[in-house]
């Protein structure tokens, strides 16, 4: 069972690289990095991205509570202190992307920064719509 689960375990780690590396390719294309660029780019960004799947993580996790619950069983201060977590870290998020923004000045252009966030929403998207077409390929099969 051990080495079932450390198989799934490397799957998914595999899995998780293997789209990590696609959004590099996507975002280096979209935002036209240089080497130089590149090479100071992708340090800054990769420790944002560290630092952004920890709160989504801690944000998941108060949900993941609800998984096999039903909400209206909450209690009203259970529920508003979820609420009160999940706005902090949508907060938090958002001071993360704004010193992104700063931590990228002088290391590549304001149009280059824009075109970074519409290249992460273009492959959020592309990914959204792969997922989706595998799913809906899932429930075609009998």
């Amino acid at each position: 069972m051990l080495f079932l689960a450390t198989l799934g375990m490397n799957a998914q780690d595999r899995k998780f690289e293997e789209i990590k590396a696609h959004k590099t390719a996507f975002i280096t294309d979209r935002v036209n990095l240089t080497s130089t660029q590149a090479e100071k780019f992708w340090p800054i960004y990769n420790k944002h991205e560290q630092e952004v799947m920890a709160l989504r993580k801690t944000q998941l996790e108060g949900f993941k509570s609800l998984r096999n619950k039903n909400v209206d069983d909450l209690s009203e201060a259970k529920a508003k202190a979820m609420l009160l977590k999940h706005g902090q870290v949508k907060a938090q998020l958002t001071k993360k992307m704004v010193q992104l923004i700063s931590l990228l000045e002088g290391v590549i252009t304001p149009q280059q920064t824009i075109k970074l966030l519409m290249a992460e929403e273009g492959f959020k998207k592309r990914l959204l719509k792969r997922f989706r077409g595998r799913n809906q390929n899932r429930k075609d099969k009998p």
